[in-house]
């Protein structure tokens, strides 16, 4: 990338990012980091019980919480203090599996739903900084929309194994692309790979969103699409994944 106009982007991005910090001040940054760390944490371990949160899992450090958003909504959220996508300790070995955690917590979406779902009608996303209004990490766990799974069934016919040569247009905006095997994302290192993937495009992963949907590839193998996106000054783009999932959950009903 040119450097003027790298420096450039950096600059419109930091603006960007002063001005949408601005537009969601009036949210608690730390409410999500809260009922975790000052209710749902201590409560487990004094009394095992998870309350306010559905579940709290101290071996593997991550809370589900039901979102306040939606009917079946739900969310992974580390036990300690990890601020977002941007922060080093996703990458770290020992870092909470946040993805592998919230593809088990779906079972609660059912809960929700009082049924099950098949495992292309849901999906996960962890926004970038500059579209989220907490500063816990957190993975959001729903429906997708039934637009985004209609079209993920088409494209995952063909889907070769990595990552894919072109990006995908998904509901307007472009993504990476990459075909995950496995009937679960235990181990899958989501972040990892996309952060190997966005430097070797010279971008970074700290201003990224990251979207996993579950899929069936062919042959009737259990796998998942992750799709992820870089923020983009330019264009306003914010990088917004939950953008995908579907808090209504239309999809149940059809």
């Amino acid at each position: 990338m040119n450097s003027k106009l790298s420096k450039t982007s950096t600059l419109l991005l930091a603006i960007f990012s002063v001005a949408i910090t601005a537009s969601i001040a009036h949210a608690d940054p730390l409410a999500l980091w809260n009922i975790v760390n000052g209710k749902c944490l201590p409560d487990w371990q004094s009394n095992h019980v998870a309350a306010p949160c559905l579940q709290v899992d101290t071996d593997g450090g991550v809370a589900i919480l039901k979102d306040l958003v939606g009917v079946t909504q739900v969310l992974a959220i580390p036990t300690h203090r990890i601020t977002g996508i941007e922060d080093p300790q996703l990458l770290s070995p020992d870092a909470p599996d946040l993805f592998g955690e919230a593809w088990e917590a779906r079972h609660f979406v059912f809960d929700r739903l009082g049924k099950s779902m098949p495992r292309d009608a849901l999906g996960l996303a962890i926004n970038s900084p500059l579209a989220r209004s907490q500063n816990q990490a957190h993975v959001h766990v729903d429906c997708l929309q039934p637009e985004v799974r209609s079209e993920l069934a088409k494209r995952a016919a063909t889907m070769e194994q990595g990552w894919s040569k072109e990006p995908w247009t998904i509901s307007g905006n472009s993504y990476g692309a990459l075909r995950i095997d496995g009937a679960e994302l235990r181990g899958a290192l989501p972040f990892k790979s996309v952060d190997e993937h966005l430097k070797a495009e010279g971008q970074s992963i700290s201003n990224a969103t990251i979207f996993i949907g579950g899929e069936t590839f062919e042959g009737g193998k259990d796998g998942f699409v992750l799709l992820t996106a870089v923020a983009n000054p330019l264009t306003a783009y914010l990088a917004h994944g939950e953008d995908l999932l579907d808090h209504d959950c239309a999809i149940a009903k059809e």
